[in-house]
């Protein structure tokens, strides 16, 4: 019996260095890997993030899946912008990888406020 990762194949990649790496696979869910040395996301990151999508969604929104290492913060300006109709535009629906509890009190933090 084939495990899920072996039945699911990359379609395309886009990658912006010194931020992240763009997968989107053939079940249509595109997955956003951060460096693990990025220590914060910055409005530029966000905006690339979002053209990343665009181009390997073909322009339609996609589901998107996020992993992040460590405490990455994200600047003011990114998360500002991270909740614009821009920003948002190309984005189906959000999943993100919490893996420690100090993760998961970062992230709901982040999303309260």
């Amino acid at each position: 019996m084939k495990n899920l990762s072996e039945e699911i194949s990359i379609v395309n990649t886009e990658e912006l260095k010194d931020g992240f790496r763009a997968i989107l696979y053939d079940n249509s869910i595109i997955e956003v890997q951060w460096d693990p040395e990025l220590k914060e996301v910055e409005k530029f990151h966000m905006v690339e993030l979002t053209r990343a999508i665009k181009n390997l969604g073909n322009g339609k929104p996609m589901r998107v899946y996020s992993t992040v290492y460590d405490f990455v913060a994200f600047s003011e300006e990114a998360l500002a912008y991270s909740v614009t109709e821009e920003a948002e535009r190309y984005t189906l629906a959000n999943a993100v990888l919490i893996d420690s509890l100090g993760k998961k009190i970062l992230l709901n933090f982040y999303l309260k406020f």
